[in-house]
């Protein structure tokens, strides 16, 4: 997947600031490893939309789905549409 600079500038701040248990492998993929997802909440959060619905500290359950507050994943579902 092609990215523009400012893209991966933002990438980089993103994941400058937090810390993530997986070891950023949705970056490390090139963001191919990722689940489907639809953003909710006015775009402050993720809906993973497949069964294997999130990991670690980001994952919120929320009735039958799950939710992802990842800041990273939020910006690849708003800005790169994945």
């Amino acid at each position: 997947m092609e990215i523009t600079k400012e893209q991966e500038r933002q990438i980089d701040r993103i994941a400058g600031d937090m810390e993530c248990p997986n070891g950023f492998v949705c970056r490390i993929s090139k963001f191919e490893d990722l689940c489907k997802t639809r953003l909710i909440a006015n775009g402050q959060l993720v809906e993973c939309l497949e069964e294997n619905n999130g990991r670690g500290k980001f994952k919120l359950p929320f009735g039958d789905s799950s939710l992802c507050k990842c800041h990273l994943r939020i910006y690849i579902a708003k800005n790169l549409h994945r």
